[in-house]
């Protein structure tokens, strides 16, 4: 996913040497020409440079699904590595600010994180890929962040209660928030 605002676009990309995808940034001065200017991995991740997973092989997938920017900070969901939030102010060498993991005992599968800054909140979605919840409790997270280096769970939304979801089969939880930017 490309996410453009004005001269810098943000994007997920599966480089080679990297175990997954990761975060770029993208320097569109020159259109007809755009450049990659700055990369992001979780530690781990940038097998050619000789870093080694940190994380347990069945905690599940670290790569970055996609981020959605908000002035200088990246909200970037890291499938099952939830969420982490980077300094991307300097847009060559962005930063990670802080990296929040619920994945044990949820899910993970983190898909999308929308800040809602006039409300001081941000709302992260982890997204349902197998069925019968074979893949974990997949919530939707509402997080105080009115202190972006550490945002706060204070709720998620409750599953629906109008029929058992879990007998009638398939993919039960959220996919992705409207990103009504």
């Amino acid at each position: 996913m490309l996410v453009h605002g004005g001269r810098w676009a943000y994007a997920s990309a599966l480089l080679d040497g990297f175990s997954d995808y990761i975060l770029i940034t993208i320097d569109m001065a020159n259109p007809a020409k755009p450049e990659i200017a700055g990369r992001f991995w979780l530690p781990g991740m940038n097998l050619a440079a000789g870093e080694h997973p940190n994380w347990p092989s069945e905690t599940g997938r670290y790569g970055l699904h996609h981020a959605i920017v908000h002035g200088d900070i990246a909200y970037c969901s890291w499938r099952d590595a939830c969420l982490a939030v980077v300094d991307v102010v300097d847009r060559s060498a962005p930063k990670l600010i802080t990296h929040k993991m619920w994945a044990p005992p949820f899910g993970g599968g983190t898909h999308n994180a929308l800040p809602l800054p006039q409300r001081e909140l941000l709302v992260v979605v982890d997204e349902t890929v197998l069925d019968n919840q074979e893949d974990g409790e997949k919530p939707i997270w509402i997080f105080d962040n009115r202190v972006p280096s550490n945002p706060i769970s204070i709720a998620t939304c409750p599953a629906p209660r109008d029929r058992d979801y879990l007998a009638f089969g398939g993919h039960l939880g959220p996919h992705h928030i409207y990103e009504n930017r």
